[in-house]
């Protein structure tokens, strides 16, 4: 309904425009996995195309990075990405488990990292990302030959158990964060930016009409929405 969509975009505008986490000095979205801010980024136009959104991502991907070369870790700028993924039992005692940032070492877990969140963060800083995907990939510590194919992906490793190989555990949703990163190298950082405002009239959308609306109010109502979230977010002045 209307009121739950409303109510839905305050949070979600609000927790951007008034984040309540912070790591290492960088106010982030979510303490969780990369792919709570990167699956959003790639596929909806009110979070890619707003300033306050994209300087969030950005925030994501730094703070990803120093907690990674903090004292929690000391994984370096070949060994990070906060991820979700195949995990150790005996450390963790699940098969699966997402990962969270923290500045507390004894809340690390298995210290895991995941290359296909570092690549997911590619549109926030091209140019250094894809230098320490490349030292990733010279270095062949992650490097995964995608079973059954020639291809190889940069895959989940644990720094606490090196040898640890996830090659028969690839998860769909976990990777695509490497691949939608890894395709704005070729597509550009625009591409979903330009290609995801899927609700216009140019591409055949027309509001829901709710009984005892008309079509002229339901529409005002649309746009009026659209344009209180651009204002709202629009209205805080970039980090």
């Amino acid at each position: 309904s209307r009121p739950a969509m409303v109510e839905m975009w305050k949070r979600v505008i609000g927790r951007a425009s008034h984040p309540n986490i912070k790591i290492d000095g960088y106010d982030i979205l979510s303490d969780w996995a990369a792919y709570v801010v990167q699956l959003p980024y790639y596929t909806v136009n009110v979070v890619n195309s707003n300033p306050v959104f994209q300087q969030m991502f950005k925030n994501g991907w730094l703070a990803d990075w120093a907690d990674y070369n903090s004292s929690v870790f000391y994984g370096g700028s070949n060994r990070y990405g906060m991820g979700a993924g195949p995990d150790m039992t005996w450390c963790s005692g699940a098969t699966y488990y997402a990962d969270k940032y923290t500045m507390d070492p004894k809340k690390a877990k298995c210290r895991t990292w995941s290359p296909y969140s570092v690549a997911g963060w590619l549109p926030a800083a091209p140019e250094t990302i894809q230098g320490h995907l490349l030292e990733m990939l010279w270095t062949g510590e992650s490097v995964l030959n995608y079973p059954g194919t020639d291809y190889h992906i940069l895959w989940r490793k644990s720094l606490i158990d090196p040898a640890m190989n996830w090659s028969s555990y690839v998860t769909t949703i976990d990777i695509a964060g490497e691949l939608f990163g890894l395709s704005t190298i070729f597509l550009g950082v625009d591409f979903y930016r330009n290609h995801s405002n899927h609700f216009t009239k140019q591409s055949g959308f027309s509001p829901i009409i709710e009984p005892g609306e008309n079509a002229s109010a339901s529409s005002n109502a649309s746009i009026s929405l659209s344009a209180a979230s651009s204002r709202h977010l629009s209205s805080r002045k970039s980090i």
